[in-house]
């Protein structure tokens, strides 16, 4: 079984592919569902809970840190640093890291206490700019 399929099984997407859209709904994110095959170069997209958003090619993305005590994922672009906090966050993680994910959004933060199901939930998304 591949990373992707674990994935897959963990968001509970379906395995009909007449199921599956371009991409698979999760409740905090977006997954691009097939493989990146002479498609356009990705791209993540970053809403905050104020409304902005923003986006950024994986080909920029320089690295990443995962801290599961503080819930917390570190990502190193080249011309800024973002800092997502949450719970569960492993799952976007590994999905980052296989530039699997396209839409990243926060929840309201009141909500992450009501969520009980062990789903990955991002509550903040912070942008520094790099000088």
């Amino acid at each position: 079984m591949s990373m992707n399929d674990d994935l897959g099984a963990a968001f509970n997407r379906s395995n009909n592919p007449q199921e599956n859209n371009a991409v698979a709904n999760v409740s905090c994110f977006e997954l691009y569902d097939s493989p990146q095959i002479q498609q356009p170069p990705r791209s993540i997209e970053l809403v905050q809970g104020n409304g902005k958003s923003s986006f950024d090619y994986y080909s920029y993305l320089v690295g990443g840190t995962y801290d599961p005590q503080d819930s917390k994922i570190t990502l190193t672009f080249t011309t800024k640093n973002v800092v997502i906090t949450g719970a569960n966050l492993q799952p976007i993680y590994e999905a980052i890291m296989l530039h699997q994910v396209r839409t990243l959004r926060t929840a309201n933060p009141r909500y992450a206490a009501l969520q009980d199901d062990g789903l990955p939930m991002v509550v903040g998304i912070e942008i520094f700019v790099n000088i």
